[in-house]
């Protein structure tokens, strides 16, 4: 086998190069490891998502209501568009678990006696359906299971309607509907505190008086039909049945946060690479075109020869091919290993039971390609100066740059100072499109790492904002419906509580022009102290006497500016359908709802003063208090801050390590690449004049110091330019990957 002398030329330059070829070779690997690890784990988390949806049936539509009878069905069923109809029962109670002392709340969930359900059906990850005539048998959420490291045949308490009942355990599992099982109000999953249990639903009929009657409705609908005029004809003729409001798959909670997750996984599949890609082109110019300027009189003689300019202009892109195609097989490597990590992690809070990493041919296509686009960006400019290379001219040195007096020069305060200092203000300035895009690169590898840490800054300050200034409370108690104040009298009086306040929560649509959004209005006291309103600035913002504030979120989903009127549907005892003027929008943080005050929602509603909310402060031990709360009839759940701001940190700071650490490590490798090769080049270029400034009598430190110089004034030149950069790329990826 004969190889062609630029192919032997070709191993010699690589193995000159093999310094550079590691620094650009690992940046470019970086950049496909983020594209490929995040893009095929986008992939990956979709396709099982969907495929789980399919498999177990995930229902289109859901209905919640007060209490219906089962004939109604038929009425559900003739609608056009209707494909399938399921009715059960939801119900939460209280949870005490044994070794278990906070208190926790189960949602309980009916299906079929025996059987499986045939809209959202539950995937057994062990364990059996409970059996067909047993009233004390469940099947549990997994991640619950494993927190409290129970075993099967284990039991809990639950307190309903007002009576204690013991659950065994005989099987963990899933359905789409809890693929992160959250509980109601919350911002974030609990799986301590909170439980999905599947129970035969003659056990919830017989507990809850349901008797041939059902209060959750689930519905599939026929391909090509439209949800909201479904969704309508069965608010319409469930109405007199308190009927909360039917919403889509979009509206969905567990399927709303697996979305945003997967939305926010595509835009960094998409964004970060493109910072490695556009540095990666960065270097390869810069070395591609020192390199050939080296070769110089190599070319001219290739081409007098009679070599054409495009087989010349080959082998300096095959140069760049090889580096970044070494690159890539690091990235694909690492991308695999990325890819699994973030499936692993995912897997933690997303529950899909088939989800597994996976990824094909074309994702390994797509990277090369890529990669050779990366190569082919960064050297074509370089290419160009090949074809205006003459021959003859090319086999003489280059001429020296020609020295003239430029506005440099005439700087006065520049000519006082001292030689090495106008060295290094030239060679930036007659460099200026290198120095420029050197600037660049380190400027990116700061955004970088910025834009890795500032999401810990940013929940920090969301967990400060809500915990410190809109959540004062020490505890909520949720009760099972709206009762008089007397009762906020009744838990003063309990053990250790010092101070209490009466909220009341109803559902309500929200309607403006033709945007629609299920909210709920909030009743507060005149003056709340246990939670506050604040503006952006963490001031108190107090609540008029008639109107309302709604938060920033809802008024993003409804186009809403204050002076509006939104049309108002409550959704609860007589349904009153108002029209509300928007006093003030509030920046909050975790929740779209409408604020108000309790008195004026009474008035709205056309009834008492009631709560179904009790927020309080105490001392002591909360056990007590607990065990005091659970025996009252009338309460749903309790919920410590302490206990809530606990599981947070828990649950959220291994995402924020995971993506802080990656980030910290690839920032790294950029601002080392663009450094290192940056100085590389410059040494080579100027091996001559740093020599001469030797045999002048400079010491090596001085010439080092030049050279860092002109490092250090880059980056201290960029400063300002980092910061516009990390606030606008912070600012866009904020808005790019803030939830809905």
């Amino acid at each position: 086998m004969v190889i062609d002398p630029l192919s032997k030329k070709l191993f010699r330059d690589l193995l000159d190069l093999k310094s550079q070829i590691l620094s650009i070779g690992l940046i470019v690997g970086l950049g496909i490891s983020v594209f490929f690890g995040f893009t095929t784990t986008f992939e990956s988390m979709k396709s099982s998502r969907d495929l789980f949806y399919t498999t177990y049936n995930f229902s289109d539509l859901f209905v919640p209501l007060k209490k219906a009878p089962f004939y109604m069905l038929n009425r559900i069923k003739e609608l056009d568009g209707v494909a399938q109809v399921e009715a059960r029962i939801t119900q939460e109670a209280l949870l005490s678990i044994k070794g278990f002392s906070d208190t926790g709340l189960v949602s309980f969930v009916s299906i079929p006696d025996g059987k499986q359900p045939q809209i959202n059906k539950i995937y057994l990850h062990r364990g059996r359906l409970p059996d067909v005539n047993a009233n004390d048998e469940v099947v549990v959420s997994e991640n619950f299971f494993k927190a409290h490291n129970l075993k099967l045949e284990d039991t809990f308490f639950a307190t309903m309607n007002g009576y204690k009942k013991s659950f065994r355990i005989v099987g963990v599992g899933v359905s789409p509907e809890y693929i992160i099982a959250m509980q109601p109000g919350s911002p974030f999953p609990d799986d301590k505190h909170y439980v999905v249990a599947w129970v035969n639903q003659s056990v919830l009929e017989t507990s809850y008086d349901m008797r041939s009657s059902f209060n959750n409705l689930l519905v599939k609908l026929k391909s090509g039909f439209i949800e909201n005029k479904v969704i309508s004809e069965i608010d319409n003729i469930l109405d007199k049945y308190g009927v909360i409001g039917a919403y889509g798959r979009d509206k969905q909670l567990s399927n709303v946060y697996l979305r945003e997750e997967l939305k926010q996984l595509q835009v960094q599949a998409t964004t970060l690479p493109i910072i490695f890609f556009f540095v990666a082109a960065f270097i390869l110019n810069v070395v591609v075109t020192r390199l050939i300027n080296t070769h110089r009189s190599e070319i001219a003689t290739l081409k007098a020869i009679g070599y054409f300019d495009v087989t010349i202009s080959k082998y300096y892109f095959k140069i760049a091919s090889v580096i970044v195609l070494l690159g890539t097989l690091l990235g694909i490597i690492l991308g695999m290993w990325i890819g699994k990590s973030m499936i692993n992690l995912y897997l933690e809070f997303y529950h899909i039971p088939i989800m597994k990493y996976s990824y094909n041919y074309l994702h390994i296509l797509t990277s090369i390609l890529i990669a050779l686009a990366t190569a082919f960006i960064g050297v074509y400019s370089s290419l160009e100066r090949i074809f205006k290379l003459q021959p003859a001219e090319a086999m003489r040195p280059p001429n020296p740059p020609n020295f003239q007096h430029g506005f440099l020069e005439k700087i006065a305060f520049l000519s006082e100072l001292k030689i090495k200092a106008r060295m290094v203000i030239r060679t930036l300035f007659y460099n200026s499109t290198r120095s420029l895009l050197t600037g660049l690169g380190m400027s990116f590898s700061i955004v970088l790492l910025i834009s890795g840490l500032f999401w810990h800054d940013s929940i920090d300050y969301l967990m400060m904002a809500q915990y410190s200034f809109v959540q004062k409370e020490a505890g909520t108690i949720e009760l099972t419906h709206a009762v008089g104040t007397r009762s906020i009298s009744e838990v003063m009086r309990l053990p250790g509580v010092t101070q209490a306040e009466g909220y009341r929560i109803v559902s309500a649509k929200a309607k403006f022009q033709n945007k629609v959004q299920n909210t709920s209005i909030k009743g507060m006291p005149n003056i709340s102290r246990l939670q506050g309103i604040i503006n952006e600035k963490l001031d108190n913002v107090y609540l008029p006497s008639s109107g309302i504030f709604i938060s920033q979120l809802l008024a993003n989903q409804l186009g809403v500016k204050v002076g509006d009127t939104i049309d108002i549907n409550i959704l609860e005892g007589r349904k009153p359908q108002i029209q509300l003027y928007v006093s003030k929008i509030i920046d909050s943080f975790m929740s779209n709802e409408i604020y108000t005050t309790r008195k004026y929602l009474a008035e709205l509603m056309k009834t008492d003063d009631l709560v179904n909310k009790i927020l309080f402060k105490s001392i002591g031990d909360n056990q007590i208090l607990y065990t005091s709360l659970k025996e009252k009839p009338n309460v749903l759940a309790v919920n410590f801050r302490e206990s809530a701001i606990k599981m947070f940190n828990e649950t959220s700071v291994k995402f924020l390590l995971y993506f802080a650490l990656i980030l910290s490590f690839f920032a790294g490798a950029i601002g080392f690449g663009v450094t290192y090769n940056n100085m590389r080049v410059t040494l080579a270029e100027r091996d001559w004049e740093l020599a001469t400034m030797r045999i002048l009598g400079f010491k090596i430190s001085e010439v080092y110091t030049i050279i860092l110089s002109e490092i250090l004034i880059i980056f201290i030149l960029f400063i300002t330019v980092v910061w516009i950069l990390v606030y606008f790329f912070s600012k866009w990826l904020n808005e790019k990957m803030s939830m809905d």
